[in-house]
């Protein structure tokens, strides 16, 4: 959600809502460009299994918590597609 809100606070405002700064319109379009081709490249994607994890940082009680599993992705004949995480720490 806070990315959404960043990236749309950016593009409304023309800039770096943070700094100021004016967009850079080659860095975006090379992002969106690379963007693009990632989700292209997914468009066939069946099955995938791989390595996950999840870093917990408490600031106020300063202590990390990291646990660890697998992402598993399938996507049936029929089209329904899953989505799978177990976290084995």
């Amino acid at each position: 959600m806070f990315m959404l809100t960043f990236t749309l606070a950016a593009a409304l405002s023309g800039g770096d809502p943070c700094t100021g700064q004016p967009p850079l319109p080659d860095v975006d379009r090379c992002v969106n460009r690379v963007l693009q081709l990632v989700e292209a490249s997914g468009a066939d994607l069946k099955s995938f299994t791989g390595d996950i994890a999840y870093r917990k940082d408490e600031a106020l009680l300063n202590r990390t918590e990291i646990r660890t599993g697998t992402v598993v992705y399938e996507q049936n004949e029929d089209g329904k597609r899953r989505l799978g995480i177990r976290f084995d720490t």
